[in-house]
């Protein structure tokens, strides 16, 4: 992973569907620390359109993003 410490890592990523909203992408990242893993990031993305596919050039797509470093 670029610009994480030095260490052993592990990522699951899943599609998650919320009552309010559908299809968003969940990661979690896991460090191993003292025989241990432990939740070291999580991170949600929703990728969305804007403006209309009716017209050309009006409609683009973009990523959602929030994030959460969570405190070793």
């Amino acid at each position: 992973m670029a610009d994480a410490p030095p260490g052993q890592y592990g990522i699951i990523e899943l599609e998650t569907d919320f009552a309010n909203i559908k299809g968003v992408q969940e990661k979690f990242v896991f460090q191993y620390v003292d025989k241990k893993w432990k939740l070291a990031g999580y991170w949600l993305s929703k990728k969305f359109t804007i403006g209309t596919s009716h017209a050309p050039n009006s409609a683009f797509e973009a990523d959602g993003y929030a994030a959460a470093q969570l405190q070793r």
